[in-house]
């Protein structure tokens, strides 16, 4: 019982901090087996949410099985299902960070994190079925890093980008914007606020888009504008520095990022969790 319930933790939190809320998005929409269109649609987000979510939770009801033969069977579920994930998995790793854009590096983890997830379920699954329980070894710890590194990276990440708010804006009105898709709301694409704390982990607080072009680079991973003495201050988040930049002359970008949030004092301090 209090194995199932660990996993159901690391699980959640698995979820939590580098997917939620919009699926597997990186990889999902680039994802050659699960989907071929452009955005993906709620099929897609359904079909990847199975594609990383049923393994573990066959794992978990093992678990919770008593009855040895029920658990053997579950176990054996959960491992064919990663095996028949994996292809996708490693597909993914080898084409989605080449599609993200600018975005491609933290694609990559993120790719890395899933196909990660697979292999440690798969090693549990294992676990389960000769020893009955599960067990820290040392290629489990060896599948378990790249995931717990991600976590604490976009974790970091969030508090790295509010403490660069604070530090350029201060007392001054500002605000902080992101590219968008469909994904975060109906008909939406381009720059707009964020919405919520949680949209500055560092899974969430990047762009996949380009432009006309995939050698095209139109979109900042974040806007920050600062109402300053002299007019507006404009700054580009960068991911590999993680610190804001200053840019000039906003428009004269193709997609101008001028006026996608309107500045007020304390911003993020009024800005939801979720």
């Amino acid at each position: 019982m209090r194995q199932a319930a660990a996993l159901a933790l690391f699980f959640a939190a698995y979820l939590s901090v580098i997917h939620y809320p919009n699926a597997f998005g990186g990889i999902i929409r680039f994802s050659i087996l699960l989907s071929t269109r452009p955005r993906p649609g709620i099929a897609d987000i359904a079909a990847s949410y199975v594609y990383v979510c049923l393994p573990c939770l066959i794992l978990i009801l093992a678990l919770y099985t008593r009855r040895k033969s029920t658990r053997m069977s579950l176990a054996l579920a959960a491992k064919i299902l990663t095996g028949v994930a994996f292809p996708t998995a490693l597909l993914d790793l080898l084409v989605a960070p080449f599609l993200a854009g600018p975005g491609g590096n933290v694609v990559f983890l993120i790719a890395v994190s899933v196909l990660s997830w697979h292999l440690l379920v798969f090693g549990w699954a294992t676990q389960v079925r000769s020893a009955g329980g599960l067990r820290l070894t040392p290629i489990i710890l060896l599948f378990a890093t790249p995931i717990a590194a991600l976590m604490a990276w976009s974790l970091f990440a969030a508090v790295s980008v509010a403490t660069e708010v604070h530090r350029i804006a201060g007392d001054r009105p500002y605000c902080l914007a992101r590219t968008e898709d469909g994904f975060f709301g109906p008909g939406s694409f381009g720059y707009g606020p964020i919405r919520t704390l949680e949209g500055l982990r560092g899974t969430r607080l990047f762009t996949t888009f380009t432009g006309y072009k995939d050698t095209s680079r139109w979109y900042f991973h974040a806007v920050l504008i600062v109402d300053g003495e002299k007019g507006r201050e404009y700054w580009n988040w960068s991911i590999r520095r993680v610190r804001f930049e200053p840019f000039h002359h906003p428009e004269r970008f193709v997609e101008r990022p001028t006026y996608v949030c309107q500045p007020a004092r304390s911003f993020l301090s009024k800005t939801p969790l979720l």
